[in-house]
């Protein structure tokens, strides 16, 4: 998978590069290559994610190397039912 740096990403054309500063917020959409970079300072870097997608929607091309959610079977059924609906997608690991 490619990692991009600034150089390389300021070289397409026509590209959008936001870069926020703490407390800003910005809308982006599953059709945009999404290349974050690293944190290299020594603070962390809370990154919060509120996404809105159809149900049967799973986004494989931007999130294709993450491992699936791995949880017990006995963690599951400790869920709540009306929240279960966000772990279709996790894996038993018993």
């Amino acid at each position: 998978r490619n990692r991009w740096t600034r150089e390389d990403l300021a070289a397409f054309k026509g590209a959008e590069m936001p870069w926020p500063k703490k407390g800003d917020s910005y809308f982006m959409d599953f059709r945009l290559r999404h290349a974050g970079t690293a944190n290299h300072s020594d603070e962390p870097r809370p990154i919060l994610y509120l996404v809105y997608s159809r149900t049967w929607f799973q986004d494989r091309k931007n999130f294709d190397i993450q491992s699936p959610l791995l949880i017990t079977r006995e963690e599951y059924e400790r869920i709540p039912q009306e929240h279960k609906s966000l772990f279709k997608n996790a894996q038993p690991s018993d």
